[in-house]
């Protein structure tokens, strides 16, 4: 006998607390209470649905247990903001991968593992996106001349800026700045 095959128990989600979440209430009020718990195949979408109210549960009972739970071994908040400062003050500047680890302290086969936790990108990808940032905001606050931001941005040439660009964005920076301002 399993525990599918008992009588489900009269469950007073309020006095549980389960009931003041709103993702738990309405598993519970619209897939969990509504199933029949002894159709063939039930037990296997019900156990998960059970399982994802207790995990639900514990998250809101644990502060911090469903982010926690994605960045163990990723690295410490303060050594995070330190690199993410120290990219975004250097982007203009080429950076290593070498350098970034010295900053934390790690070793450089660490510091890529810890990064890749803590920002699920690669240190590379994260650059990247910080210097897509940068030139979408000097684009749409400056006249300044595309190569010029390109260089400031850490891009080799405008050439390269516009590379990632139209794939990041399917635009070329010159058809970003021309939309941008027809909206504002």
């Amino acid at each position: 006998m399993s525990a599918f095959d008992k009588e489900l128990p009269n469950l007073d989600i309020a006095r549980a607390r389960l009931g003041e979440d709103d993702v738990i209430r309405n598993v519970i009020n619209r897939f969990i209470l509504p199933a029949r718990w002894r159709d063939a195949g039930n037990e296997i979408y019900l156990s998960h649905m059970i399982h994802m109210v207790l995990y639900r549960f514990m998250s809101l009972s644990v502060e911090g247990l469903d982010t926690l739970q994605n960045r163990v071994g990723g690295l410490a908040e303060k050594k995070a903001k330190e690199v993410e400062e120290f990219m975004r003050a250097n982007l203009s500047e080429k950076l290593s991968v070498s350098q970034l680890a010295e900053l934390t302290g790690m070793s450089v086969f660490h510091f890529l593992r810890s990064f890749k936790i803590r920002f699920s990108v690669t240190p590379y990808q994260y650059l990247s996106k910080l210097r897509l940032e940068r030139a979408k905001n000097l684009l749409l606050t400056t006249q300044r001349p595309i190569s010029d931001i390109a260089l400031d941005c850490g891009f080799s040439n405008q050439s390269h800026l516009t590379m990632r660009f139209k794939k990041a964005i399917d635009l070329t920076p010159g058809q970003y700045r021309g939309c941008q301002r027809l909206f504002q």
